[in-house]
């Protein structure tokens, strides 16, 4: 189960990662390694807004099927 969550968690940084290219601009930074740090800190940023909701609605899915009556379900 933590696999299969941190997978997503993984393709979503990924996709951060890829929409960081269009925002951040190579020619307005003088060196690489504060190009690198400015991509690396945007897509950080995006993902762990995705990843705290994703992972929020999930546990709460968890917990509402283990509080739930109906044994199948349990």
């Amino acid at each position: 189960m933590v696999l299969g969550v941190g997978a997503d968690d993984v393709f979503v940084l990924a996709d951060a990662w890829a929409q960081s290219e269009e925002t951040v601009l190579k020619k307005d930074y003088a060196n690489e390694a504060d190009y690198l740090h400015t991509r690396l800190y945007l897509a950080y940023s995006r993902t762990v807004k995705a990843v705290f909701n994703t992972s929020f609605t999930t546990a709460m899915a968890f917990v509402a099927t283990a509080m739930s009556p109906i044994m199948p379900i349990r």
